[in-house]
């Protein structure tokens, strides 16, 4: 069964959770709707948003957390998802870090899960996290009987990992844990959020043809001015004829990181277009077999929330309305096309004999 939002109001509900937590703390008996109260309360919005939006780490850290929940949201391999952190929380006892989303799988397993992103420049680095934020996480996690996992974005490689908390641990006397790319993708269960690599047959090909109409297509000074006639899309040597067969191309061709060549058509005498468009080619192919990977769901989709939500490295939107479902629509469960041959390749880790031991040797 798909996925549906429950709606509720934020713009009425979540102001006036905020209105009664930042005035809770003060003894106030002015009326609620007194126009000076309020206006002290946006003031108070508006300085914190101001210096959230000044702090990079806070920017980003936002929007990795809302692309996590975005992209579970598209795969649509759950039954349930739910911010986590998020309203007032008491506790006993030692202290806790509340993660980011609770999950319920399709076979019932709860998950709290964390999430971060690791910039372009930090990727051979690995992820940093302090060993108290885990062990906050975790102990949290105990008492919620849900399993605590840690979601990273590597925005360098565009490729998402989901690792168990408990391949996390640091030596006594460590304050920080650092996550190796390597091991998050050795230990990555994307998977089991619907995640999976799709192989086809390359090259991918966009053609667009222009229509004959008088005193159109004319190449004058380099530019040509025409009306679009007919539209193809191709996938190694076949040509595209249903819905889903065109609009799964398109996608692939859009947001994989296969070599693109843009492709022009004119007449012999150079004087009309013909056509053209572009062709997206896999970096390096292997010679003994017909197809070739195009990417996992989660790194395609990543490229096409990115397009939407960010602009040469700056962020440009906190949040995008996820589009939920988006992925299984896109490649329907049991599709077979004989235009349209799938490899799909669903990647596990290892059976797990022991746990992982991760350290920082930089920091102690």
């Amino acid at each position: 069964m798909p996925l549906q939002k429950l709606h509720r109001n934020p713009a009425e509900l979540d102001s006036l959770n905020l209105y009664a937590s930042l005035g809770a703390g003060h003894r106030d008996s002015r009326r609620l709707d007194d126009p000076e109260r309020v206006q002290e309360f946006i003031s108070r919005v508006r300085d914190g948003v101001s210096a959230s939006l000044s702090r990079p780490s806070t920017v980003y850290g936002w929007h990795a957390q809302n692309f996590f929940g975005a992209l579970v949201a598209a795969l649509d391999g759950v039954q349930m998802l739910k911010e986590e952190d998020a309203g007032t929380a008491y506790y006993a006892g030692t202290k806790i870090k509340i993660p980011d989303w609770s999950l319920i799988l399709g076979d019932g397993r709860r998950l709290l899960v964390e999430v971060k992103s690791v910039g372009p420049k930090d990727t051979l680095k690995g992820l940093k996290i302090s060993t108290g934020e885990v062990e906050g996480i975790t102990r949290y996690a105990t008492m919620m009987g849900c399993e605590a996992y840690l979601a990273t974005y590597w925005s360098g490689m565009n490729m998402w990992s989901l690792v168990p908390l408990r391949k996390l641990a640091a030596a006594p006397g460590r304050k920080n844990i650092m996550l190796p790319v390597k091991s998050a993708m050795m230990w990555s269960e994307m998977s089991i959020l619907g995640d999976r690599m799709l192989g086809v047959v390359p090259p991918l090909r966009l053609v667009i043809y222009p229509s004959n109409e008088v005193g159109k297509n004319q190449v004058i000074n380099g530019e040509v001015n025409f009306t679009i006639a007919k539209v193809e899309k191709w996938c190694g040597n076949q040509l595209m004829q249903t819905k889903v067969e065109n609009d799964l191309v398109m996608f692939l061709l859009l947001h994989s990181d296969w070599e693109e060549q843009e492709q022009v058509v004119l007449s012999e005498d150079g004087s009309r277009l013909e056509s053209f468009g572009w062709t997206a080619s896999p970096p390096a192919r292997d010679p003994h077999q017909n197809f070739a990977v195009v990417g996992s769901l989660s790194s395609l989709y990543s490229s096409l929330y990115l397009s939407m939500t960010a602009h040469s490295g700056s962020v440009t939107s906190l949040a995008r309305e996820p589009e939920v479902g988006m992925l299984p629509r896109l490649v329907p469960p049991g599709f077979r096309s004989p235009r349209l041959p799938l490899w799909h390749f669903i990647v596990s880790p290892q059976a797990e004999d022991s746990l992982g031991v991760v350290l920082d040797d930089a920091t102690s």
